[in-house]
């Protein structure tokens, strides 16, 4: 456990050796792995400037520069990851991330999260080399803001899942990818055209995503689907959130700011 975000870092390590500014390289090191199931639980840190190899096909050497983990019951808390460049799931591969800010990462595939569980997060100013391809790919995300980003689509494959979500303000084409109808987009807000997408947050100019009050996101989601979520029992505040509160209770735009830990 860390002091909070600002406060206590993991610093990965670029490659100066790559020839460009994100480092990505044999000599690159990540920030944080976590190996097997173990449920560890990581909160209260900044996660800033990890880097992986770029080449060969996917695999734990080129994914994951700021959070790299094995499956879902791995967990970042209250951490954000910064500036963290790789080929495949820079900002985070696996694991889930809860109440999290993903902001200015970089890679091929996936710069927000590659098989990523999000729930209550912002994924921010990510930017995919080439700017063809996802933001996040093949990731479920619960109660999130993605905004900001650079990429062709904010989401894409069969195995991405949206729920009780903001897409918006984003440098996407499109928001979702709709061939063959392949992503789960539910309770969600797709906007992705001014004005109608600066009048969902408070300040967007000066990074404040919190929603105000007459946002499209207001009350829009359905509890339903945060139902099947398994959390670790020691997020106690975001458990009995999700288990005692009424559903218009659960996405009150107090309760939302206070838990992605924008208040």
């Amino acid at each position: 456990i860390g002091a909070g975000r600002g406060k206590s870092f993991i610093v990965g390590s670029r490659d100066p050796s790559s020839g460009d500014e994100f480092g990505v390289n044999d000599d690159a090191v990540r920030c944080v792995y976590v190996s097997g199931s173990s449920g560890a639980i990581i909160e209260g840190f900044t996660l800033r400037d990890g880097a992986t190899r770029s080449d060969g096909s996917l695999g734990k050497k080129n994914t994951g520069a700021g959070f790299c983990a094995d499956g879902d019951d791995t967990y970042l808390v209250d951490c954000e990851i910064v500036h963290c460049a790789g080929k495949y799931g820079p900002s985070c591969y696996m694991g889930t991330a809860i109440r999290c800010l993903v902001d200015g990462c970089y890679g091929t595939g996936g710069p927000g999260g590659y098989l990523t569980r999000y729930v209550n997060s912002v994924i921010t100013r990510s930017k995919a080399s080439g700017g063809s391809t996802a933001t996040l790919y093949s990731c479920s995300i619960y109660n999130c803001t993605v905004v900001d980003n650079t990429s062709t689509w904010a989401v894409q494959t069969v195995d991405d899942k949206v729920y009780n979500s903001v897409l918006a303000l984003s440098g996407n084409s499109l928001m979702y990818r709709e061939t063959n109808k392949v992503c789960t987009v539910e309770n969600s807000i797709l906007a992705n055209d001014a004005p109608h997408e600066y009048r969902q947050f408070i300040a967007p100019a000066i990074g404040d995503w919190r929603l105000t009050t007459n946002g499209d996101a207001v009350n829009a989601g359905d509890a339903k689907w945060l139902s099947g979520l398994e959390l670790p029992e020691g997020i106690d505040a975001l458990v009995e959130m999700l288990a005692g509160r009424t559903p218009k209770e659960r996405i009150a735009p107090d309760v939302l700011k206070v838990l992605r830990g924008l208040d």
